[in-house]
């Protein structure tokens, strides 16, 4: 991953997401965060820190490898400050205590004096506390332009110098451990750098073993690479708990500062330079491992934040939950309970519907067919009556049924819905007429009568008359009937009948028409019991005001961001 990409390789607006559901404070720190791991997984410069056991010769390694005779060296414990080397265009020594900046005229002494852990009094010097670290300019130095070079405290001498030291190698492209050849890493030092090492990895770790001479001599040289060289290697090796190895380099630091071309010096000195590549597998595998436990430490922080949200809509879940069981509850006994309430209403008037007909069925017994439309407007008077009493009724018994259920109760428009509901379509019944004008019966009459029959039938005539006027009816049926008969007498009986009988067909007819109309509106009314439903389902909604639902999304974006950062952490763990 390039630098400075690991906020954009997010999923787009996810930072912005968690900038509104957890304020800009916090997505602002994330992107801080995520910039500086993405920066150092970039940065073009190393950083090697030089730590080791006190008076392992740290100082007098570093002065040998830079060059320059500038840190305090000597058998007693001396570095407390970490002290930071840069190359520069002048030379300068600060001091970065609590006090400030604070510069330093530049030379062994002045530095001494605010680095050296012991006093003049053979006693630890308090004031060592004060100074956080000494930054160190060199314009001549083996230092690659743009390095750092620091040289850390001890360990094993204090409690806090042994803090100071594990703090400034936290940070380091490589720790360069400083071996002292005459007490090859006992047990504190064996145990510090194991933990290191299963923190940062086997590639975070350089040795250099410091080679105490007992005489400065190419041949005391010689005898220490050819029959105890291996066994320092060996102790060294015995710190891998993983695949990999260490890079060792042996070098006599005092002697090899008398003499730059050898008792190990080139070598320490190539070995430095391969520490110094940052696109070298080593370094980038460490960078890389850093910034996974950066991640690491990210989410974990992420996942704290998360906790509270979880618990809180795991709760906001539980009251939605409860308040849906108990609406749902709720729903269904009123649901049941209209099912009841709108079959009584209908199955009290739905019959009264289906009755109307045959009750104006009956009346036309007892009277004469009416030719106008005041069958169907009768007809459908009593259906709007009908379906106007249902309306009343229906609104009247779900109001209170709805109330007792925590629902809202019936508005006025309800009623007026059930009406237009409820009534039936247009009645039209339709009484046959199939009969000829009063004026053209006479004529009719004498075609089926004798020849010369006429005026002896007059009487007759108008007794015909007021059958055809109060039937209305087509005189075919008579005239078919009055060819029979012997007499004029049976002929005018027979036509008579036959008229009667055309009428009686057509009441019968008309009646039918009627009842069937009015089972049929009942039929139609009863059609709508599933609208009615689900308009009192419409209008009578839960009482009260839900709680909101569950907000998933503060949840939502923790998760997000910590599933994807692990991922990329996974991406840069060793073997991978």
């Amino acid at each position: 991953m390039e630098p400075g990409s690991l906020a954009a390789s997010l999923p787009p607006g996810l930072l912005d997401e968690l900038a509104t559901y957890h304020g800009t404070q916090v997505s602002d720190h994330l992107r801080a965060r995520l910039r500086d791991i993405g920066e150092a997984l970039g940065r073009p410069h190393v950083t090697l820190v030089f730590g080791g056991h006190f008076s392992s010769g740290k100082s007098t390694m570093i002065n040998t490898l830079t060059g320059r005779v500038l840190l305090p060296a000597s058998d007693f414990p001396e570095t407390g400050v970490a002290c930071v080397i840069r190359r520069g265009e002048t030379e300068r020594i600060v001091a970065d205590t609590s006090e400030g900046l604070i510069e330093l005229p530049f030379g062994p002494d002045a530095l001494a004096g605010r680095v050296s852990l012991i006093g003049q009094d053979g006693g630890y010097r308090e004031e060592i506390g004060q100074v956080s670290r000494i930054m160190i300019t060199l314009t001549r130095s083996a230092v690659p332009p743009g390095d750092t070079w620091i040289d850390s405290p001890g360990i094993n001498d204090t409690e806090a110098m042994t803090t100071r030291a594990l703090e400034v190698a936290r940070n380091a492209d490589a720790l360069i451990w400083i071996v002292n050849s005459r007490q090859s890493l006992p047990m504190v030092e064996e145990g510090l750098l194991r933990a290191y090492i299963a923190e940062h990895g086997t590639e975070a770790v350089a040795f250099l073993v410091n080679v105490f001479l007992r005489q400065d001599t190419a041949g005391e040289w010689d005898w220490f690479l050819a029959d105890r060289s291996d066994y320092h290697r060996d102790r060294i090796a015995a710190l891998r708990d993983e695949a990999g190895s260490f890079p060792v380099a042996f070098i006599s630091a005092r002697a090899a500062g008398a003499d730059a071309g050898g008792y190990g010096g080139p070598e320490a000195r190539g070995l430095l330079a391969e520490l110094s590549d940052p696109g070298s597998t080593r370094i980038r595998a460490v960078r890389r491992r850093r910034a996974a436990g950066e991640l690491d430490r990210l989410t974990r922080e992420l996942e704290a934040r998360l906790r509270p949200e979880q618990a809180r809509l795991a709760a906001d879940r539980a009251r939605h939950q409860h308040w849906q069981a108990e609406v749902t509850g709720r729903t269904r006994a009123f649901e049941a309970d209209l099912v009841r309430t709108i079959t009584q209403c209908f199955d009290r008037f739905l019959p009264a519907v289906a009755q109307a007909g045959a009750t104006l069925a009956a009346e036309m017994n007892r009277a004469p067919l009416r030719r106008d439309d005041s069958y169907s407007v009768r007809l459908s008077a009593q259906f709007e009556f009908l379906a106007k009493g249902l309306a009343l009724e229906l609104f009247e018994a779900i109001g209170p049924c709805a109330v007792k259920h925590g629902r809202r109760d019936l508005p006025s428009q309800a009623i007026v819905e059930f009406r237009a509901l409820l009534l039936p379509r247009s009645v039209a019944i339709v009484v046959p007429d199939r009969a000829a004008q009063p004026a053209a019966l006479v004529p009719r009459l004498e075609a089926v009568l004798p020849p010369g029959a006429v005026p002896a039938t007059e009487r007759m005539v108008g007794r015909v008359r007021k059958i055809a006027e109060k039937g209305r009816r087509t005189i075919d049926g008579a005239r078919e009937a009055g060819k029979d008969g012997s007499t004029l007498a049976d002929r005018v009986k027979n036509a008579a009948q036959g008229a009667n009988a055309v009428l009686q067909a057509d009441r019968l007819q008309v009646q039918a028409d009627t009842i069937a109309e009015a089972e049929q509106a009942a039929s139609q009314m009863a059609g709508q019991r599933s609208r009615v439903h689900e308009l009192v389902l419409a209008y009578c909604g839960p009482v009260g005001t839900p709680p909101p639902r569950p907000d998933e999304a503060p949840a939502r974006v923790l998760s997000t961001l910590i599933d994807r950062l692990r991922q990329q952490a996974r991406g840069w763990e060793p073997g991978r």
